[in-house]
């Protein structure tokens, strides 16, 4: 069963300010079995899909939407889309794990990057859209 808890659209980082606490409460309220530091950690990969999509994908008065749902009353389900063109996913994840992976050199997280990192390493399951605009990130809460 789906219940959706929330959904916010914003513009811009002040508006999405107004909605940051609203996503705190409504995480918090369902995610009684998580230890603290995961709730934290799973606010901020919300953090981070929320400052790609204004970085990378959405522009001037192009909105970016948060959906939070809860499915099963076992897995938290938050998805981020704007409006932009979107990125390659593949070609970025293919940079990513070789990097990562290449013991013989010393990656440079640098701007590049190092959301996705966050997203990958606080969520159980993290899955982007075709298009590249839309990331849903799937958290267990009954751990």
């Amino acid at each position: 069963m789906r219940e959706r808890l929330m959904r916010c659209t914003f513009t811009n980082e002040q508006e999405y300010q107004g909605c940051r606490e609203n996503v705190h409460h409504c995480i918090e309220d369902v995610s009684d079995n998580l230890p603290k530091d995961q709730l934290t950690m799973v606010e901020i990969a919300i953090n981070e899909a929320v400052n790609n999509a204004f970085k990378y994908g959405s522009g001037t008065f192009n909105p970016v939407t948060i959906s939070i749902y809860l499915f099963d009353s076992n897995f938290l389900f938050i998805r981020i889309k704007d409006k932009g063109n979107g990125f390659c996913v593949e070609n970025l994840v293919t940079k990513f794990n070789s990097n990562c992976c290449d013991n013989s050199k010393e990656w440079q997280w640098g701007e590049s990057g190092r959301g996705l990192f966050i997203m990958e390493s606080a969520m159980d399951q993290v899955h982007y859209n075709a298009k590249g605009n839309a990331v849903s990130l799937i958290k267990n809460i009954q751990n």
